[in-house]
């Protein structure tokens, strides 16, 4: 995937090349790249003296440099280019969070928090198991049925990664609906807590067949090819609302993670009524606050749903 760094002009050595983002009372936020092709956010500061010190990370970093004609630059750079596409989105968020601040140093500690963060979720994006790669090419998957039947693309109901208990809730907060991936013969499926089929109004579960592509003859996707087809179906506002989502989920499409590649079937939609089999946190004792679950699938006639019944419920 390109990057908002790939168009921007590698500059002579010992120099460095800006493109503007944000006109702020306190500075300037840029996009900069040095002559040795690394990349990152730059912030000016001018003539100011920070009260605040960055500590060392493997991830980012944090220096202050002095230009000509426009004093001291304080720049953050991404030193692993794997996490590009995530560091773009969490730096947009970083900007739009900075808009609230009152003076420069309001700013930099907010920089310094939001580093600590991005370094947290960093390492938790390495070592991802085919599973989870699986499972959000599921709710990918969705997504794009969602995109596909309404002519204004909104991503509102998709609020998964937002940290809601579902995956896609309804404006109005009646309806729901949960994805999971299984596998290919949709004997059973996982459910890995006890929030997700605890919903107050009507839920859906949405149950994708998948299965790893090695040696297919069919076409088979990664979660790069997935993520490429969302952003084609996106007005240019949603795409960005679109990254920011990505990146909350904390997952980086690295080379590790495309590598996996798979086949998705035709879903299977269950309507999660009253007789539905599940465990939640009303039906155990308080003691038990985590659990996850597997339900056979071969007996759920009576509760099956379809597609445009999910779709028709998100609407509502």
């Amino acid at each position: 995937m390109t990057s908002i760094w790939t168009d921007i002009v590698k500059p002579k050595e010992g120099q460095y090349s800006f493109r503007l983002i944000k006109n702020m009372p306190f500075g300037n936020w840029s996009w900069f790249k040095d002559s040795d092709g690394r990349v990152g956010i730059s912030l000016e500061i001018h003539k100011a003296e920070l009260k605040t010190e960055f500590k060392p990370s493997k991830y980012f970093s944090v220096s202050i440099i002095p230009l000509d004609g426009i004093g001291n630059v304080l720049t953050v750079v991404c030193q692993d280019v794997e996490f590009y596409d995530v560091f773009e989105v969490l730096c947009n968020d970083l900007v739009d969070a900075s808009k609230q601040a009152v003076s420069l140093q309001e700013v930099v500690v907010l920089l310094k928090s939001r580093l600590i963060l991005w370094a947290d979720m960093f390492k938790g994006l390495k070592g991802v198991t085919r599973q989870e790669v699986y499972g959000l090419a599921a709710e990918l998957s969705f997504l794009k049925i969602w995109l596909e039947s309404q002519a204004n693309k909104n991503l509102d109901v998709w609020v998964g990664p937002n940290g809601k208990s579902q995956d896609f809730i309804s404006m109005t907060g009646a309806n729901a609906v949960e994805v999971k991936a299984s596998s290919n013969d949709l004997t059973s499926v996982r459910i890995s807590s006890l929030e997700q089929l605890d919903f107050e109004g009507d839920l859906i579960l949405a149950i994708f067949p998948i299965r790893s592509a090695n040696d297919d003859s069919v076409s088979p996707l990664n979660l790069s090819a997935l993520v490429t087809s969302i952003e084609s179906m996106l007005p240019t506002n949603q795409i960005d609302i679109f990254r920011k989502k990505m990146a909350m989920i904390g997952l980086s499409l690295n080379h590790d993670v495309n590598a996996i590649h798979f086949v998705i079937g035709e879903p299977e939609y269950f309507d999660v009524r009253a007789g539905f089999p599940r465990i939640i946190k009303a039906s155990v004792s308080s003691e038990i606050f985590n659990c996850s679950y597997d339900i056979s699938l071969v007996s759920l006639a009576e509760f099956a749903s379809t597609q445009a019944d999910a779709i028709n419920r998100l609407v509502k």
